[in-house]
Parts: C-alpha cells; structure tokens; sequence
C-alpha cells in the first residue's frame, strides 16, 4: 500500500520534532475555527461510510531542555485535561532527547468510547540550534459519530492553546466507499468533496490505487503554506483490495495518518 502524506504523524520525538517543524512557522489560525464543520460537509460529498476520526496537534512550548520528571508531571495534566482514562506512561531518556508519553482512552458518548489518546512531551537538544520542548497531542477514534469528531477536536484545541505555545491542529475524518473505486471514479467524488466547501484543488498525487489531493478553501479554518501554496484541505482515497471497498480520508488542513 502506498502512504502518501503531506505530513506523517509521529510516532517517535525526534521524528516528529524533524517532520512538524516543517510546517511550524506556516500555520495560521482564524480568529473562528469551524475546522470540523468543514470537514464534515467535505467528506459528506464524498458519500462514504464514516468509520473513525483524528484530531492531532503539534505545539512548540519552550526553547529549553527539561528534565524526564518535569515532563511526566507536565503530560500527566495535560493528559486529564484531554479527559485521558486506563493512563500508561513511556518515558526516554539520553545525551540529547527527554521523552514522556501518556496514553490511555477518553470516551466521547455511547458512540465513540474507548477513544485512543496520547499526549507526548518532548525536550530535544541540537548542535546548532536552541533546544526545543514540543507537545504532541492525539485523539484516535473508531465511531460513525460526528459529534464526537467535533467535540473531540474542540477539546483538543482549547487544551493544546491553554498549555501555551501556538498549536497546530489538524482534524481529520476517515471511512469507505463500496468497490474498488479506480483514478476517474476518486477524481471525481474528490472533486465533489472541493465543490462542497468552495475548495480549489491545487496539488495531486495519483497513482494507480490511491489519489491524494490537496488545495485551498479560504475558509475560517487554519492553513499551511505547501511549498509556495495555502492548504486547508486534504482530501484521498486508496483502493482496499483485502476488504474491496476504497478508504476515504479528509483532512484539514493536512491528513495526518498513514493511508
């Protein structure tokens, strides 16, 4: 399966300091966010089944280097902010990288329980540059329940803004359309995916079984420069073979999951 993404989620610290800075300076958030809204009707034009969702951040937090003890005690608030239950706790440590992770589940009604959540805190050193403390924040889903995207994503956003630092929230909804969907059919329910939220396609990637879209609305949601364009939209569909249906995922303003 290809894996084709304009930003990959993280899994490790340092991974994810050397991919999210790549946009860190480029993201602007609107006085009013309708983030979920907009992503909704977006993937609604798509007509696919909703099976999940993700709302992910990346914040930076401080130029400073913490300790492994801070950085679990400062998680864990952040963490029960989040509404995190069933907690697990990761922690690393060497010359150059302080990593603390919470994990655990959150519930967002009778249709959306045991929600993946994470919450990692990072400090990183380098050569020649100052050390950095970044937080990385996860809410992973599986429900047909559109509330809990947005309720999820709301939650999400106010505590990454009230731990301080400029957050950058990606929101994104995933599911299927029956069949094997070939390039003709996604080009054109992704073309109706842009049509519903007044979106214009500016960067694609296809291939034989997945096609990746990315473009540009002017809607009240945050964007990111892509190279030398604005993006708030993402929207890609790749063929599933194993199940003989095709994933639908759509993002703003990135996809943040593998596909």
């Amino acid at each position: 399966m290809k894996k084709l993404v304009l930003l990959g989620l993280a899994t490790v610290a340092v991974m994810s300091f050397s991919v999210g800075q790549t946009f860190a300076h480029a993201m602007h958030k609107p006085a009013v966010n309708d983030t979920p809204q907009f992503v909704e009707r977006a993937f609604a034009a798509t007509h696919a089944h909703m099976t999940g969702f993700e709302v992910h951040d990346w914040t930076t937090l401080h130029n400073k280097f913490y300790p492994v003890s801070t950085l679990v005690t400062e998680a864990k608030k952040v963490a029960l902010q989040l509404g995190m239950t069933h907690m697990h706790l990761y922690t690393h440590q060497d010359a150059i990288d302080h990593v603390a992770q919470w994990s655990g589940t959150v519930n967002f009604g009778s249709h959306a329980k045991n929600v993946t959540t994470t919450v990692e805190m990072a400090s990183l050193t380098f050569p020649h540059a100052p050390a950095q403390t970044v937080m990385i924040l996860r809410y992973l889903g599986s429900t047909s329940e559109e509330q809990a995207f947005a309720t999820a994503y709301v939650r999400l956003d106010h505590t990454a803004t009230v731990a301080g630092g400029v957050p950058k929230v990606n929101g994104t909804l995933f599911g299927n359309v029956p069949g094997l969907q070939d390039i003709h059919a996604r080009a054109m329910q992704i073309a109706a995916a842009y049509r519903a939220v007044a979106a214009t396609p500016s960067q694609t990637m296809t291939y034989r079984y997945t096609t990746s879209i990315a473009g540009f609305g002017a809607a009240s949601v945050p964007n990111l420069v892509a190279g030398q364009q604005l993006v708030d939209l993402q929207v890609a569909m790749h063929e599933n073979s194993f199940t003989h249906n095709t994933r639908v995922l759509v993002g703003s303003p990135i996809i943040t999951l593998e596909y």
